[in-house]
Parts: structure tokens; sequence; C-alpha cells
């Protein structure tokens, strides 16, 4: 028994020292010990290193507040800036519209209504041919209702019946135009004329000639023309005298003159009547009087029948007597007498056109709204051309919102 105990201690006694021998083994090898210190050292690092490579929130959020600063800073003098250039550029704009501010109670216009709408110092327009004409504006970006085109006009035409002119509330539209169109003419006389969609809807004839003492016909020479709308309310002016003021939508009238030859008799002594034709047909007093108004427009188109078959018949026999004219002096006398009664005709034609077409529609509105503005250059034959000096337009429509 004492053998076997002893056997067994002897046993446990030699495990017990190859345990200690390879514990310390293992702790003096000099490898382990150096990859142990590179561990714990390189652990720690990347680690670091991970972490420093990951933004910031706070860092980013305070550079973002300083990038939006800076970004308020400068948007902020930006704003300043242009305040300021807009500033002055108004300021040189209202002193260079200073004249125009003086010249606008001349036209019955508050100098205190209104903004300057454009100045153009120099514009030509040239028409050539049959009744040609020719529309132009240095600023289709600008486009008003109510307001005052104002220009010098310099003319150069073939012919007496050419001239020079504006066009205001003008819709733009090449086929079916609705605009007003205002036209001078060398013999002097004018028309302001209402297009409604195409057609010629209104008219008023002008005389600058007999109502304007300062109204030069001759090529070469120049007028002020000026035209106000303010509302309803249409003035015409030459050189700064009233032709006319009108409501657009007031009925147009016929053109009826009253003609005396400069000669009663020719040399073999037959007579040279003058053109008296009787007045046209009075429309009915009630504008609601739907019989009055039908038995009217029956009349005054035959009427204007009669008065054009009257025009003919005389032009016939006034081409007679020149040619039966044996006296130069006398001859020369009734041809020009021959050409005013042509003119006389061509005016009456276009009154007619514009009465006829609005006792067809009375009640349509032709107080237009906004459009364009701009010059026209018109030729019954031949040529016109048309220098605009020193124009200007001041509109008195209210700034858009």
């Amino acid at each position: 028994m004492k053998a076997k105990l002893g056997f067994a201690l002897v046993v446990v006694m030699l495990l017990w020292g190859m345990a200690g021998c390879r514990a310390d083994t293992t702790v003096l090898d000099p490898a382990a010990q150096a990859t142990a210190r590179a561990l714990q050292t390189w652990i720690p690092a990347t680690a670091t290193q991970r972490a420093a490579a990951q933004p910031n929130p706070y860092a980013q959020l305070q550079t973002a507040q300083a990038r939006a600063t800076q970004v308020a800073r400068e948007a902020q003098a930006t704003l300043a800036l242009r305040q300021t250039l807009e500033a002055r550029l108004q300021d040189a704009t209202w002193q260079a519209f200073a004249p125009v501010r003086a010249a606008l109670p001349f036209y019955g216009v508050d100098p205190a209504l209104g903004r300057p709408g454009w100045l153009e110092p120099y514009y030509v327009l040239r028409a050539e041919g049959y009744r040609s004409i020719e529309f132009g504006t240095p600023h289709p970006e600008t486009v008003m209702q109510d307001g005052v085109l104002h220009a010098e006009v310099t003319w150069d035409t073939k012919y007496g019946t050419a001239g020079c002119g504006f066009f205001l509330r003008a819709n733009g539209d090449d086929v079916k135009p609705s605009q007003y169109v205002v036209l001078f003419t060398r013999m002097g006389y004018g028309f302001f004329s209402i297009y409604k969609d195409g057609q010629l809807a209104n008219l008023r004839l002008l005389w600058p000639r007999t109502q304007d003492r300062k109204f030069n016909w001759r090529n070469g020479s120049s007028n002020q023309f000026t035209v106000v709308l303010q509302g309803r309310r249409i003035a015409v002016y030459s050189n700064r005298t009233l032709l006319r003021e009108f409501d657009p939508n007031e009925p147009p009238s016929l053109y009826v003159p009253q003609l005396t030859p400069p000669i009663t008799r020719i040399s073999d002594g037959t007579r040279v009547p003058p053109f008296s034709p009787p007045p046209p047909p009075a429309p009915p007093e009630d504008p609601e009087d739907e019989a009055g108004l039908a038995w009217y427009r029956s009349a005054m188109g035959a009427y204007i029948e009669t008065l054009k078959q009257a025009f003919r018949d005389y032009l016939t026999y006034l081409n007679d007597l020149i040619g039966r004219e044996t006296d130069p002096n006398r001859r020369q006398a009734l041809t020009a007498y021959r050409d005013k009664v042509t003119q006389e005709q061509d005016l009456m034609l276009r009154t007619a056109d514009a009465v006829q077409v609005f006792i067809q529609a009375p009640n349509q509105d032709l107080n237009l709204g906004p459009g364009f503005a701009g010059f026209v250059a018109a030729a019954e034959s031949g040529y016109a051309q048309c220098a605009f000096r020193d124009a200007w337009l001041w509109i008195l429509d209210p700034p858009a919102p």
C-alpha cells in the first residue's frame, strides 16, 4: 500500500514539473514578447487613424455656418450694389426725360402722372410703290395703352399724298391687325384710322395745313407731331396745335366736300359748275331705335353710291372741259382743280368705307387695349421717306405689379 502511494506521488510531481517547465518557456520567448508588443502598439493606432478619418459633424457644421455667412454677406453686397446702380440709372433716366415732362402740359397731361417709356434720337422708314406702307418700332419690347408719342418728322416724298406718322396700341397681328394709325400727308391733311381685326372700323380726318400755321408741307421740311391716348380721350397735335380730340367709339362722319372751280366758264362760254352734293342722311337720335337704325343703314348706303357716281360724273365733265379749253392758263387752272377733286374723292371714299363698316357693327368697342407703338411711312405712289428725330414715348399706364 505504501509502495502504491509513493508511486502516485512521484507521478504527480513529474507532471507538475513538466507544466512548470512549459510555462517558463512561453513567457521567456523573445519573439513572442516582440509580437505582443507590436500588437499592443498597432491595434490602438489603427483605431485612432480610423476615428480621425471619419468626418466630424461639429466641424462640418461650423464650416457650413461660416460659408453661409460669407455667401450671405456677398449676396447683401451684391444686392446693395444692384440697388445703387438701379437708383443711379433711374435718376439718369428721369434727368433725360426732364424736357419731356416739361412738354407734357402743352398736351393736357399732368407731368406728375406716368413714367418714362423710351427716347429715340433718330429713326428712318421708307415706303415705295403704289399704296405701300411701312411700320417700324425701335423698341418692340415696350407695350402701352395710355401715353404720349411725339417726334419731329422730316419728310421726303415724290407726291403730296404720301406721308409719315405713328401706330399705337397695335396687337402685332400681320394678318388681322387691330391698331391705331395716324398719318400726316404733305398735302396738308391726315387720318386717324382705327383698325379692328384687320378691317377699317373708324376714321377721323385731320387738317394740319388749315389749322396749324407752322405746318410745313415742303420736301425736306420738319414738323412736330404728337398723339395723346388717355382712356377714351384721343388728341392729335401738329406743332403743339390741337387738331382734333375725340372718343374712338364715336361714329365716323362721311366727308362730303363742297368744291368751287377756279373759273366759272371756259373760253367757248361753257359753264364750269361747282361740286355741291346734298348733305348725307342723319342717324336716328335714339341709338336703340332698331327701325330707325335699319332705315339709316339703307339710306346711307344709297347716299354713298349716289355720291360716288356724282364724283365720277363731275370728273368726266372736267376732263371734257380741259380737252376743249384753248387758253393755256385756263387749262392749267382746270387741270389743278381736277387733281384737287380727285384728292377730295379719295378722302370721301376713305370715310365712306369707315361709315359703312361702322353702321353694320355700331356697338363694337374700339377703345383698343395695350399694344406696341412705333412709326409709319406711307406712299400713295412713288416713295415716302420719313426721318423721326428726338422721338419719345411717355407711358401713362400704371407700372406692372
